[in-house]
């Protein structure tokens, strides 16, 4: 059936039928009868027929094996929705079912590409923005070059001495600024090496020289401090001894500890040996005790 009979035919429907039904029972005149899709036969004023959406022929409800029952259902399904019911020939069916699947096939495949487009412009968005950051840190790193601020200075210095020019000027900042010993005259400060090479990150110790062996006493008793400050709670200040001397107080702070740990107290390191300090002077002796004696 060529394109212009489907035409007409679906024209007659609309004239003859409202809400463009697709279940009738015999209205068209004898000059635009057509014959039944299956049988071939012609459609007459009584017969009841039903029209395929999908080829846009009718066909009689006997051939299609419907029962009179079942067409007056559909005609009233038709009604209540509006004329929307759709009905398809047994031919037509298949294809009718194809096609939904085909359009359902598009429906799931657009779905799929959206959320890929969805994906795609989202990650297109986060480079934009992580771009954007670099650059904006690019930027923040040449202005502290060009403006280096306190703050940055002393998260990259935290003791303060990257700028000091020699060990006398760091033992002498650390005696004024950190440990405020007083007037502590420092005549002199060498680095010892090591004997064995560590590394360069190895502490090297620093021998001081002082003015009288007052001050080192004084600087002794401010020892303690720098476990207080953050920065410099890795450095210790202890007594210059000999080899000898080294070994006798290494024994003997390793007896305190051992007596210790068995729970004797009041017990502490004086004058090269260990000591039992009376209840009246442990608070003294306690503020007065370095850093080699614990």
């Amino acid at each position: 059936m060529n394109k212009t009979t489907r035409r007409r035919q679906q024209e007659l429907v609309n004239k003859n039928d409202s809400g463009r039904d697709n279940t009738r029972g015999g209205t068209p005149t004898q000059q635009q009868q057509w014959p039944c899709k299956q049988c071939k036969q012609s459609v007459e004023d009584n017969h009841l027929v039903i029209y395929c959406e999908y080829c846009y022929m009718w066909v009689h409800i006997s051939c299609q094996y419907i029962s009179k029952e079942a067409y007056e259902a559909l005609k009233d399904a038709n009604e209540i929705l509006g004329g929307q019911q759709h009905w398809f020939c047994k031919v037509c069916n298949v294809k009718a079912l194809d096609v939904l699947k085909l359009v359902n096939n598009l429906k799931e495949s657009n779905d799929v590409l959206t959320k890929r487009m969805d994906k795609g412009v989202k990650e297109l968005n986060n480079l934009a923005e992580k771009d954007s950051n670099e650059n904006n840190l690019d930027d923040s790193d040449e202005n502290n070059l060009d403006n280096p601020d306190e703050s940055s200075s002393d998260e990259r210095d935290p003791m303060g001495i990257s700028k000091l020019a020699n060990d006398k000027d760091i033992v002498k900042h650390m005696f004024d600024k950190v440990l405020q010993a007083g007037n502590i005259q420092v005549l002199e400060a060498k680095r010892i090496p090591e004997v064995k090479k560590y590394g360069d990150d190895k502490p090297r110790m620093i021998l001081t020289k002082l003015v009288s062996v007052d001050l080192k006493f004084q600087a002794l008793r401010k020892a303690k401090t720098l476990g207080s400050n953050e920065a410099w709670k890795g450095v210790l200040i202890e007594p210059d001894r000999t080899k000898a001397e080294r070994e006798h107080h290494y024994h003997l702070r390793k007896e305190l500890k051992q007596r210790k740990k068995q729970r004797e107290k009041n017990v502490t390191i004086r004058s090269g040996k260990i000591t039992t300090i009376k209840k009246g002077n442990i608070q003294r002796a306690e503020s007065s005790k370095t850093p080699s004696e614990n």
